[in-house]
C-alpha cells in the first residue's frame, strides 16, 4: 500500500499532504505498506527528501530498501508532521541508510521510531533529542565521530550492537541523560565495542545490554575495548545480562 513508490528515482516534495490512505497490515503485505516507498535495484541509488509536509494515518510513513551492493538511499526530511499511524514498532523503517531528519512533529502515532537496521556511518553525524532512534547495528569506522545530544535515547533491538573504530562523543548531562535501552520490554542488547578508538561517554545509562554468541564469556561484555582510551563519567549500567548466559 504505497502513495509513493520511488524505485532507483530522485523524488522531491514540498507542502504534501498524505491523508485518510488505505494501510493493509496483514503478515503478507505489511513488509510493503508505507505512504512513500524508495528502493534502490541494482545500479541505481535512490534520493527523497519531504519538507513542511503532512503524513496523517496509515500503518507506516515511509519505509527505503535496498540490497547490500553498493547502492545508496538518500532521505532527507524537515519540518514534517507525522501523525495516526498505527505500526507499533516504527514510523520510518529503513534497511541500510540512515534517514535525516529535523525539526519534524510527532502526534498520537502507535510509534515515533526511526528504525535504521544498519547503519555504517560516511561522516561525522550528531543525533539530537528530537527523533527517537531504534537500531539493530551501528558501525563507526575509523576517522569517524557519532556526536550524541543531551538527552537522545537509543533503543536497540535484541542482539542490537554499536562497533566503533572511531569515535563516539556521548555528551550527556545530569538534568539530561543519555540513555541506551532495549526495544521491547524484557529483551536484551547486545554491546558497544571499541577497537582503537578515543571515546567519551557523560552521564549515560546502558540498560538491558550484555545479550551476545559465541563469545568467550571472560571477555563478553556490555562495554568492550582494544587498543582504546575510553572515558566513563556519571554513568549506569543497568539490569545487564549475566556473563555465560
Amino acid at each position: 500500500s504505497n502513495i509513493i513508490h520511488n524505485y532507483g528515482g530522485s523524488v522531491s516534495l514540498d507542502n504534501a499532504e498524505f491523508s485518510s490512505s488505505y494501510f493493509d497490515s496483514s503478515a503478507d503485505n505489511e513488509q510493503y505498506s508505507a505512504l512513500v516507498y524508495v528502493e534502490a535495484p541494482n545500479g541505481f541509488n535512490a534520493s527523497t527528501t519531504v519538507n513542511n509536509s503532512n503524513f496523517n494515518g496509515g500503518w507506516r510513513a515511509i519505509k527505503t530498501f535496498r540490497q547490500g551492493n553498493g547502492q545508496k538511499i538518500t532521505t532527507n526530511l524537515t519540518g514534517n508532521t507525522f501523525q495516526n499511524f498505527q505500526n507499533p514498532d516504527q514510523l520510518i523503517k529503513s534497511t541500510r541508510d540512515f534517514v535525516n531528519q529535523s525539526e519534524g512533529v510527532f502526534n498520537n502515532n502507535a510509534s515515533d521510531n526511526i528504525n535504521v537496521d544498519s547503519w555504517t556511518m560516511a561522516q561525522n553525524y550528531t543525533l539530537d533529542a528530537k527523533t527517537q532512534y531504534l537500531f539493530n547495528f551501528i558501525s563507526v569506522p575509523a576517522d569517524i565521530t557519532l556526536t550524541i545530544d543531551p538527552g537522545v535515547k537509543i533503543k536497540l533491538a535484541k542482539w542490537g550492537a554499536i562497533e566503533v573504530e572511531g569515535s563516539i562523543q556521548a555528551n550527556g548531562t545530569a538534568e539530561q541523560p543519555i540513555i541506551f535501552e532495549t526495544q521491547n520490554l524484557g529483551d536484551k542488547w547486545g554491546y558497544v565495542k571499541l577497537k582503537n578508538s578515543n571515546s567519551t561517554f557523560n552521564y549515560t545509562n546502558f540498560i538491558g545490554g550484555d545479550l551476545t554468541v559465541n563469545m568467550d564469556p571472560k571477555t563478553k561484555a556490555v562495554l568492550m575495548l582494544e587498543n582504546s582510551t575510553l572515558n566513563l563519567n556519571n554513568i549506569n549500567i543497568l539490569d545487564s545480562r549475566a556473563p555465560g548466559n
